[in-house]
């Protein structure tokens, strides 16, 4: 899947890069529409780096995703895993450069024990690296 269009890159103190999705969906309790957020992880090509908060058009780029082990295993004996998406932007213009203040991470430990659906902590495996890409 193709991805294009305007994004703000967020960039967290361990260098790892985000952007935030928005969807609408009805409070069952209020009956009223409610905004809610979802951070999503994003890649570069390697070499490329951008600052905190930048806004980008993106000209080229798709979705993939990552995994990570959550340490279970499934009644069948296999090895459970956790999938993320992740946009990976190939090319792109800046529209407004970002600022050199980061954002600050979750510990890495209560991100990596956090598991369940409703939470996304954005977490990178140690296994994981920009090697295993198919560019």
């Amino acid at each position: 899947m193709n991805i294009s269009g305007e994004a703000r890159i967020l960039k967290d103190d361990r260098g790892i890069y985000k952007t935030t999705l928005v969807s609408t969906d009805t409070n069952k309790e209020t009956g009223e529409e409610e905004k809610i957020f979802m951070k999503i992880n994003v890649g570069f090509k390697k070499g490329v780096e951008v600052k905190n908060k930048t806004k980008i058009n993106i000209t080229n780029g798709f979705i993939t995703f990552f995994r990570i082990d959550t340490g279970e295993v499934r009644e069948d004996g296999k090895t459970d895993y956790k999938y993320f998406p992740k946009l990976v932007i190939m090319d792109f213009e800046v529209i407004e450069d970002g600022i050199d203040e980061v954002m600050s991470s979750k510990p890495k430990k209560a991100v990596k024990d956090n598991f369940s659906d409703d939470t996304f902590g954005g977490y990178y495996p140690d296994t994981y690296s920009e090697d295993t890409l198919p560019f």
